[in-house]
């Protein structure tokens, strides 16, 4: 059976219909679109009729249409404000030389320790051993604010290292910072185990994941 998230393909018309004015190429829209949709509540379906339903029900949500153009346009502004390097790479993204320690997208959520509720704009900060750490480009924003699209969620893809050899192991200490003046300061300490690989990733993948559990702020 096939499942389809239907705000896909009205994130790409967006896109398609913006991307003259930014002279975005192939790879700035895929980036936009990554923005876009990790920004986006999926609507999912697994039948004709019910994707003949929901895209109906989109395109008439005028709500949904403002929020998909107007993220859009935010994401085509940040993608194409970075400049790309020879060979195609972006900053950070680059291939080191040699063995290297990639780390997966970190994800989680933060809700109210009363009501738990998904909180929204609130700021959230990732650490590494001991420091803000190092995103995989500047598109990963670090701290990084909740969005009102998608409240409670966060996501973080930290910037790999370079390591000695192939297959020796890297335990990296984090931690989640997370402050708004309406709660109680809140730090959550958590490891990640890693092995050395070739070289380090050109590419993210939302398909290699450490999710941390739900961690709740509690109101002053």
């Amino acid at each position: 059976m096939e499942i389809k998230n239907l705000m896909e393909s009205l994130v790409f018309d967006a896109l398609d219909q913006i991307a003259p004015d930014f002279e975005a190429d192939g790879d700035a829209l895929r980036d936009a679109a990554c923005y876009v949709l990790n920004r986006l509540q999926p609507r999912y379906t697994g039948s004709t009729r019910g994707i003949a339903r929901l895209t109906r029900e989109l395109e008439q949500d005028h709500q949904v249409q403002v929020d998909i153009l107007r993220l859009a346009n935010e994401a085509m502004r940040q993608v194409t404000s970075v400049p790309r390097a020879p060979g195609g790479y972006r900053d950070g993204a680059e291939e080191m030389p040699g063995p290297a320690f990639n780390f997966p997208v970190i994800r989680g959520r933060l809700l109210n320790g009363t009501t738990f509720e998904p909180l929204a704009g609130l700021e959230v900060e990732l650490f590494k051993d001991g420091e803000s750490a190092a995103m995989f480009n500047s598109r990963w924003a670090n701290p990084y604010t909740v969005s009102d699209h998608t409240p409670g969620t966060y996501l973080f893809c930290p910037r790999a290292e370079a390591a000695g050899e192939v297959g020796t192991s890297r335990t990296a200490a984090f931690e989640i910072r997370a402050t708004h003046a309406d709660y109680d300061p809140f730090r959550h300490l958590f490891r990640v185990t890693v092995v050395a690989e070739k070289t380090a990733h050109r590419s993210f993948s939302l398909e290699d994941e450490f999710v941390l559990p739900d961690l709740y702020l509690f109101p002053r």
